[in-house]
């Protein structure tokens, strides 16, 4: 079921759109206030995950972290630092013939893959490495 798109959602949507950094709900929240305020926390929240489970954006779930959201929804990689949990695309093609490569393999009619890559942001490299 397609919910109409609200003022709020729309605005939601625009905020995420407007970056690539893939925000937790709470940044995507604290970026509606800095700019005009508003939006409840649990109003980011809420539509943030019914977006994700429309397909308008997409869910990025991190072990030990909130889940990060990303306005593009087209099949592409991302890499999470493990040091502050930053969440970027990684800028390769992604592989669908890993797809079919895995389906029926387990059983399972595969539909679509997520491939998260981990390392450390060039930011933390920099911290540990005292700023060289």
């Amino acid at each position: 079921m397609e919910r109409r798109m609200t003022k709020q959602r729309r605005l939601i949507l625009d905020t995420l759109a407007s970056t690539k950094s893939h925000p937790t709900a709470e940044a995507v929240y604290h970026m509606i206030e800095e700019a005009q305020g508003g939006v409840s926390l649990a109003t980011v929240y809420r539509n943030l995950h019914l977006l994700a489970e429309e397909g308008i954006i997409k869910k990025v779930t991190t072990p030990h972290e909130a889940d990060h959201f990303d306005a593009e929804t087209g099949l592409h990689y991302h890499v999470i630092c493990e040091k502050c949990g930053k969440v970027d695309d990684i800028p390769i093609p992604a592989d669908e013939a890993l797809e079919l490569s895995a389906d029926g393999k387990a059983g399972y009619e595969i539909t679509s893959h997520e491939v998260i890559f981990y390392g450390i942001c060039k930011e933390c490299r920099d911290k540990i490495n005292g700023g060289k």
